[in-house]
């Protein structure tokens, strides 16, 4: 049987610890380490309207000043899904994401993003790179 590489997930770094304000200004207080999935929850219990737009017409970010827009998808929950963490990322801005790896500074505001360097970059087949040499 193959052996599966086993890779470190990466580490979650809180900008701030207190809870914060939903984006959508609708006066929640959302729990400082919220992700897409839990802004996912949020959104379909407080925001349903906003999230279900008639499947013709694109989802516009209600947010003062931002720009950004879902267009209508295959899949209405994708659209939902792009869009919340756009709002945990772009608005709320309270977690990122950093590389396991010793001596490694690589950051980002995406978790997947965090987990294809680790694999591509620091970690080849689960083992460490400076652990290989």
């Amino acid at each position: 049987m193959p052996s599966v590489a086993v890779y470190p997930e990466p580490i979650m770094l809180l900008t701030q610890t207190e809870p914060v304000a939903c984006p959508l200004g609708c006066g929640a207080m959302l729990a400082a380490d919220t992700d897409a999935g839990s802004m996912v929850k949020h959104l379909s219990d407080a925001h349903e309207p906003l999230t279900n737009p008639p499947r013709t017409r694109a989802l516009l970010c209600p947010c003062p000043g931002c720009t950004n827009k879902y267009e209508p998808q295959q899949r209405e929950e994708w659209r939902t899904r792009t869009f919340a963490r756009h709002l945990v990322q772009d608005h709320l801005d309270i977690v990122s994401y950093k590389c396991p790896a010793e001596g490694c500074s690589y950051k980002n505001k995406r978790s997947d993003e965090v987990n294809k360097h680790i694999k591509g970059k620091c970690y080849v087949n689960g083992v460490g790179i400076a652990e290989a040499v």
